[in-house]
């Protein structure tokens, strides 16, 4: 088996008695981009924080390329770090900036200059080095200091959450920025966020973290399609919880009100009539066309279980149309979120107009 290219083991650390990392182990491979995803407070920054060398591990083992680095200076590690506040010198010119670290390594000028000018033509912006960071807009400060991060040639790039102060527009180009340049580069990287659309597009692994823990490491499509625990069916994308009761564990079979369910995930164990909660997708309901109960507007989806309800409202999106069905038998106040693609050539139903929706068995997480 090959040696991870960055390897955690039993990462602790405490803030006086409060732990906010606790036994974290995760072992990345060489250009691969892994995204730390959870809420605020969950330790996703300190681990970073560790790897750079800017907190100290209390416990735990920090390898890079076979290398312990656990205790080693920052300026020894060979890492780069784009913060969320940039952290630009504002009596810098951009490229006094992006040569920064390069200066403090003693690179000769003519080496520098080059070197600089191959980084701000990485990240778009080749004729603004003469300026000065308060003459830059966000997106153009954030790609500086990604240059500056990148200059250094750095064994792993390490980005704590370095988009969520753009504006959604530029968020997203510069999203799309920063994973075409990463994959050019082959560099291993570490982005931290709470922000899950951007973990799921971005990102080889996500590690979803609550408490100081992982609670789930995977590709985005088994995070978000296959998720572990009710916190990440929660936490990543959006997610109807619906009660339910056991109707038969065997086969799988549920009552939800008065209307009978299958389910495909285990129910083992389980008595008749014992309550359980469901997690549901709002892309994975259809609704079924009027007048043909058993076929849905998109016939390609299986449609073996049906919900009935009255729609509480609709908003038109463009390409998605997302509707609030109050579903019989589940409280008033949650009513089902449901996420449809647009066809033009169908007519939507009106706020209080009775509906049913199908979904597949496999649709339905038992939580």
């Amino acid at each position: 088996m090959d040696m991870a290219y960055l390897e955690l083991t039993h990462l602790h650390k405490s803030y006086g008695e409060q732990a906010v990392v606790h036994d974290f182990s995760l072992s990345v491979a060489r250009g691969e981009f892994v995204t730390f995803l959870g809420p605020s407070g969950c330790g996703k920054t300190t681990v970073l924080r560790m790897i750079a060398g800017l907190e100290a591990a209390q416990g735990g083992q920090i390898l890079l390329e076979g290398q312990d680095i656990t205790h080693l200076p920052t300026a020894q590690r060979h890492v780069g770090m784009v913060f969320q506040a940039y952290a630009l010198f504002p009596n810098l010119t951009v490229a006094e900036n992006v040569g920064f670290g390069l200066r403090v390594a003693g690179v000769p000028a003519a080496d520098r200059a080059r070197r600089v000018a191959e980084m701000l033509d990485r990240v778009e912006l080749p004729h603004l080095g003469a300026r000065y960071p308060w003459q830059l807009s966000g997106g153009q400060q954030q790609r500086v200091a990604l240059a500056r991060a990148l200059a250094n040639e750095p064994r792993v790039l390490l980005l704590d959450e370095p988009l969520s102060a753009l504006d959604a527009k530029i968020r997203e180009s510069l999203r799309e920025s920063l994973r075409a340049l990463q994959r050019s580069l082959g560099l291993t990287t570490i982005f931290v966020t709470h922000d899950q659309e951007e973990a799921l597009a971005l990102s080889d692994r996500v590690v979803v973290m609550q408490g100081g823990r992982i609670e789930q490491v995977g590709n985005p499509a088994t995070i978000y399609n296959r998720p572990g625990s009710a916190f990440v069916a929660d936490f990543v994308g959006t997610l109807n919880r619906l009660r339910a009761q056991v109707y038969d564990a065997a086969a799988g079979r549920l009552l939800l009100g008065k209307q009978l369910m299958r389910t495909t995930q285990s129910l083992a164990g389980r008595l008749v009539n014992s309550r359980c909660e469901l997690g549901l997708r709002p892309e994975a309901l259809r609704l079924l066309a009027e007048g043909h109960p058993d076929d849905s507007i998109e016939p390609a989806h299986s449609t073996e279980n049906v919900l009935e309800g009255e729609v509480q409202d609709l908003v038109f999106q463009g390409a998605v149309v997302r509707m609030r069905v109050r579903i019989e038998g589940q409280p008033e106040h949650q009513p089902v979120q449901v996420a449809l693609f647009n066809d033009p050539l169908h007519t939507w139903p009106e706020r209080g107009q009775r509906v049913r929706l199908g979904l597949a068995a496999d649709s339905l997480m038992v939580l």
